[in-house]
């Protein structure tokens, strides 16, 4: 029985396809016996915490009715706290994962909250396309963290720095070019 926490940008009942997969993820590994929780930003009329299907939801507050620079500034703090609360929790548990769609601050952060726990952490690239995370890491390298090692494939052994970004051959092929050492 793993304990897996999810951080994602979106999750429904907010529409769209990284919200979709994450959710169909969750909802499988629950009824494979999983513990599953979503660490993901909240939205206005949203309940900060809820379980969904035995997901275990939590939501980051909302800042202002208004979308200013200052309310989302302090709305993608709010996240980015909720993110670091819930990463710091996996740190002693066994058997746990994080699973992370995106390759934003959040994972960053993730990272960082573990300190030296080697808790596996799984990046999920999202957007294919030149404006997406697979166009800006082909563009340059650097945008992917260091400490993530980029594999072409579904799954990863051996791992050095406990963490893998987690991409389709075709994907990887098309949109990233050839695999780093």
């Amino acid at each position: 029985r793993a304990r897996v926490l999810m951080i994602t940008p979106g999750y429904p009942p907010a529409v769209g396809g990284t919200e979709i997969q994450c959710a169909r993820l969750s909802e499988a590994l629950v009824a494979r016996g999983h513990d599953v929780k979503v660490v993901t930003r909240g939205y206005a009329g949203a309940s900060p915490s809820e379980v969904r299907c035995g997901v275990v939801i939590r939501r980051s507050r909302v800042w202002g009715g208004r979308r200013s620079p200052v309310t989302r500034a302090l709305s993608a703090f709010a996240f980015l706290r909720v993110v670091w609360r819930e990463s710091r929790t996996v740190r002693g548990l066994p058997a746990a994962l994080i699973h992370h769609h995106g390759l934003g601050m959040s994972l960053v952060i993730a990272r960082l909250a573990l300190g030296r726990r080697r808790v596996p952490i799984v990046a999920k690239v999202l957007c294919g396309g030149d404006g997406g995370e697979c166009g800006r890491i082909r563009r340059d390298r650097r945008f992917a963290p260091a400490w993530l090692e980029h594999r072409s494939q579904w799954a990863a052994s051996g791992l050095r720095s406990g963490a893998v970004c987690v991409v389709s051959r075709r994907l990887a092929r098309h949109e990233i070019g050839p695999s780093q050492p």
